[in-house]
């Protein structure tokens, strides 16, 4: 977790004014980090960690509301 900072810290540099990673739109470096950060965020600790950080978590929140991310989250499917 105490290395995760590193990598939370250059993406809260990246999240532009627009609220996107890399420019003023969705791009796919935005559909990239998304499920990682699904994956984190699982995490109580991971949660906890992105609460330190207000511009990636305005992002998260507006990722995680994507009906793309919703409908391809592994949590969802029924084998």
């Amino acid at each position: 977790m105490q290395a995760s900072h590193k990598v939370l810290d250059a993406l809260e540099r990246l999240t532009g004014p627009d609220g996107y990673l890399a420019g003023s739109a969705l791009s796919l470096a935005d559909l990239h980090v998304a499920p990682m950060m699904a994956y984190f965020t699982a995490a109580a600790e991971g949660q906890a960690a992105l609460a330190a950080y207000p511009q990636l978590s305005a992002w998260w929140e507006a990722m995680r509301g994507r009906q793309s991310l919703r409908e391809t989250d592994p949590e969802s499917f029924t084998g």
